[in-house]
């Protein structure tokens, strides 16, 4: 059995998307979604839950084995990629500590503010971002 397919997946903000290439041919073969949700608690919040994008990671990629008909030996590599940077706290077995923020999320605000009054612009020239 050779390994001849690629899947690529994009965990984005309202979809978790995989896309199965054959690299033998150099064509997709198909593709899967799931829907995923933020959780809106308050106005200045955009959390997701991790074992959500977890659950619909495994989801697609086994839903997209069966229904495009491919052995599981056969998937030479995986991809991922999002909508932004970011990152969350797991414990020593992998488990999530917290919720992953969206890139909307402004709780940090305050902070930003508090920094500006010490720093001025210098943080922002730094990292290049202004939100």
């Amino acid at each position: 059995m050779s390994k001849h397919v690629l899947v690529g997946v994009d965990i984005g903000t309202t979809t978790i998307k995989a896309v199965f290439l054959d690299a033998n041919k150099g064509k997709i073969i198909g593709t899967e979604l799931e829907e995923i949700s933020q959780i809106r608690e308050k106005p200045d919040r955009a959390e997701y839950e991790a074992m959500v994008w977890w659950n619909a990671v495994k989801d697609i990629i086994s839903g997209g084995i069966k229904n495009l008909n491919i052995k599981a030996e056969s998937i030479a590599g995986l991809c991922f990629g999002g909508f932004t940077v970011m990152g969350f706290m797991v414990d020593k077995d992998g488990n999530p500590l917290n919720n992953p923020t969206h890139y909307t999320d402004m709780r940090h605000m305050k902070e930003v503010e508090e920094l500006e009054k010490q720093i001025g612009q210098k943080a922002i020239e730094i990292n290049n971002n202004v939100m």
